[in-house]
């Protein structure tokens, strides 16, 4: 990817975690994050139905939507000088 001059992220966060990423997990991810590129992986939701409980069993989608609205990680991620970008933003 190197040679081929692709964008990529050196780490990422949360892709295997036990924890859910509420506000307070996010806000301890981003205290530790290495100057890098990074990614946090989220699966937000307003509701966590039977459709996905099969494969997502314990997953608490409300509470990432949350972490990703709260005013305390923006607050964060602008001390930090992290901008927040998608999947479509990162080409």
């Amino acid at each position: 990817m190197r040679r081929g001059s692709l964008a990529y992220n050196n780490y990422h966060f949360a892709l295997s975690t036990r924890e859910n990423m509420d506000e307070e997990f996010v806000l301890r991810t981003l205290a530790a994050l290495p100057p890098d590129h990074n990614e946090l992986y989220f699966h937000p939701g307003t509701c966590s139905g039977a459709e996905i409980a099969a494969t997502m069993h314990g997953y608490q989608h409300q509470r990432e939507l949350g972490a990703l609205l709260s005013r305390r990680v923006a607050a964060t991620l602008t001390d930090i000088g992290i901008t927040r970008i998608g999947v479509r933003d990162s080409g």
